[in-house]
């Protein structure tokens, strides 16, 4: 498995944890676009 995809595999696994603990979309994409940033990955969109 590359480095991408262990990277969205692990936003995958958090943003369902998260919501499965109750957290609101916008916390969740917030934190997802900080993950993304932190390791160099640009144009994240969300699409509900």
């Amino acid at each position: 498995m590359n480095d991408l995809n262990c990277l969205l595999d692990f936003i995958l696994k958090f943003s369902e944890r998260m919501l499965v603990s109750g957290a609101n979309l916008e916390r969740l994409e917030n934190s997802v676009y900080h993950i993304c940033d932190a390791y160099g990955c640009q144009d994240v969109h969300f699409s509900r």
